[in-house]
């Protein structure tokens, strides 16, 4: 299944209620050297819980080659699709997989964990996995009697501008863009209250990111209006400049927290494009 494939099922699968999504090529990531630092850094708990979920049933993480992660209202309730080389067939049969509770959920059969993490396979190689709620929710989507997140909603609209070559593609709420720069701008750049003040102007990004030495990041970021836009992409460009001069002027061997950014804008939408170290 290709990226554009598994992340149009995302949009007809995932309940209207989605905050953020993640798509992660796991086969192409797995190539790299820099995997298991990579899978460090950014593999959460909840996503550990799926993939011991998965295991329990007999399919490894070798064997899971696609996910659509994603985020609802709370974000502790982490759900998602995955396709790969398994079999939701045998995987479901009877005795195959002890430890595992089967339940109903709508007119399927789920298997849980203990953790309550739930599988549910819509294809044979293709599975939603979630709490029992939100798998039922997923389950009324697909039916078309509950609403969807779909590919004309504002995260859906923006995903649609992503680099689809990219291994890793994703889209959340601007608030959720203090994580990906606000550790690497120096405070001395740009407070804490005038980022936040920065970032209330944006409602949503979209981020694509290709890997090697470095992490390349191309980010798209959806403002109220024009003038918004431009009045962000005129504050990155001054943080950018400052943060020059500030190395220029450095006397540590600390490298910079990103590289050659670039920013431009386009009606609502301001791009940046960076290269970050890979801790």
């Amino acid at each position: 299944m290709l990226r554009a494939e598994l992340l149009s099922q995302a949009l007809l699968s995932f309940p209207a209620s989605t905050k953020s999504l993640e798509y992660d090529n796991l086969a192409q990531l797995r190539r790299l050297p820099s995997y298991e630092t990579l899978r460090r850094q950014y593999s959460g708990e909840s996503l550990d819980r799926v993939k011991t979920t998965f295991s329990k049933l007999g399919i490894a993480e070798e064997s899971m080659q696609e996910v659509v992660s994603a985020f609802g209202s709370s974000s502790e309730k982490l759900y998602g699709i995955v396709s790969g080389a398994f079999s939701g067939l045998q995987a479901s049969q009877p005795g195959a997989t002890p430890g595992m509770r089967r339940v109903a959920i709508g007119n399927r059969r789920a298997q849980c964990s203990s953790a309550g993490v739930c599988v549910i396979f819509l294809e044979d190689s293709l599975a939603a996995f979630g709490g029992a709620d939100v798998l039922a929710e997923m389950l009324r989507v697909r039916e078309g009697t509950s609403p969807r997140l779909g590919a004309k909603t504002q995260l859906g609209e923006l995903l649609a501008k992503a680099d689809f070559r990219a291994p890793v593609i994703g889209a959340a709420p601007g608030s959720d863009l203090a994580a990906w720069i606000g550790d690497g701008i120096p405070k001395g750049l740009l407070s804490d209250a005038n980022l936040a003040r920065l970032l209330e102007n944006i409602s949503v990004f979209e981020y694509s990111v290709k890997l090697g030495r470095k992490a390349h990041l191309n980010l798209n970021l959806e403002c109220a209006s024009t003038q918004t836009a431009i009045a962000v992409r005129e504050s990155l460009r001054a943080v950018n400049a400052l943060q020059s001069v500030a190395g220029n002027f450095s006397s540590g061997n600390a490298p910079p927290p990103f590289e050659n950014l670039t920013v431009g804008s386009s009606e609502k939408i301001v791009n940046l494009a960076l290269d970050a170290a890979i801790q």
